[in-house]
């Protein structure tokens, strides 16, 4: 299992959408309890702006391109 960012926002096109970014992006391996904020998690996402994240643990489900779609949990 992986850890993930569940963020849900705009993003480019203007549409809500669901998107992932994975928690040793955004940390690295030794913060496993600290917060982000929403500006640091756009910065790995292609939203524009972010309305609320979750962390949850799963595994992830690719398409044929090797892009992350989702996360099964």
């Amino acid at each position: 299992m992986q850890r993930y960012f569940e963020c849900y926002g705009m993003n480019k096109e203007g549409k809500f959408d669901t998107q992932y970014v994975n928690f040793n992006l955004v940390f690295g391996t030794g913060y496993k309890t600290f917060t982000p904020k929403k500006n640091q998690l756009k910065k790995h996402s292609s939203f524009k702006s972010i309305s609320y994240f979750r962390v949850v643990d799963g595994e992830p489900i690719y398409n044929d391109n090797n892009e992350l779609i989702r996360v099964q949990y």
